[in-house]
C-alpha cells in the first residue's frame, strides 16, 4: 500500500451528556459461629436513580439512548449470601434480586419491560491441602432465563430472549475448579 493513498483521521473523546446519579446503599453484615465453623450472613440493598441534565443533540434527538442511560438498569437490585468455612469445608450461596427494568426502542411501541428476577449461586469448597483445593458450583443454578422477546423484529434476528436482561440469557452455568498455591 502506498503511503500517499491513505487519508489522514482524526478520532476524539466527547462527553455528549451531563448526569446526576442519587440513591441508597443499605448493607448489613453479621458473623457467627456454627459448630466448628464461622459462618456470615450478608444482606444488602441498593436503589439507583440517574436523570440526564444535559445531553447533545445527538443524543436528546435519540428517544431509544436517551431513555437507555436514565433507566436501562434496573433501580433496586439486592442480595443475600452465606459463607461457611470449617476446617477443611467451605460453602457459598447467594440469592441476588433485580428489579423490573425496560428495554427501549425507537418508540414506545417498541419499548419491553423485563420483569424482576433472582439468581441463586451456590459453590461449596474443600482444601485437599495447604497447597490444592477443589471446588463444584453452579450460577444461576435454577436456570432463570429472563422475559421472551415479544417484537417481532428482534424475534426474526433469532433472539429469542430480553439481550440486556441484567441476569443475561445463557441460563444455568455449572463448574468444577481446582486451585493450588505456590
Amino acid at each position: 500500500m502506498n503511503v500517499a493513498d491513505q487519508s489522514p483521521t482524526m478520532s476524539r473523546y466527547t462527553n455528549s451528556f451531563d448526569s446526576r446519579n442519587q440513591g441508597l446503599d443499605a448493607v448489613l453484615t453479621y458473623r457467627f459461629d456454627i459448630g466448628e465453623g464461622k459462618a456470615t450472613l450478608g444482606l444488602n440493598a441498593n436503589y439507583t436513580d440517574t436523570k440526564i441534565l444535559r445531553a447533545s443533540p445527538v443524543i436528546t434527538a435519540d428517544r431509544e439512548r436517551l431513555l437507555e442511560l436514565e433507566r436501562f438498569v434496573p433501580r433496586w437490585k439486592g442480595n443475600a449470601s452465606f459463607t461457611y468455612e470449617a476446617g477443611r469445608f467451605g460453602m457459598t450461596a447467594v440469592a441476588t434480586y433485580f428489579g423490573k427494568w425496560t428495554d427501549y426502542g425507537a418508540n414506545v411501541a417498541n419499548d419491553q419491560t423485563g420483569s424482576a428476577e433472582i439468581l441463586a449461586n451456590l459453590e461449596l469448597r474443600y482444601r485437599l491441602s495447604e497447597a490444592f483445593g477443589i471446588a463444584v458450583g453452579g450460577e444461576n443454578i435454577f436456570n432463570n432465563y429472563p422475559d421472551r422477546e415479544a417484537r417481532a423484529s428482534q424475534i426474526a434476528n433469532g433472539i429469542k430472549y430480553l439481550r440486556f436482561a441484567p441476569i443475561g440469557f445463557n441460563g444455568g452455568f455449572w463448574y468444577v475448579r481446582g486451585t493450588a498455591k505456590f
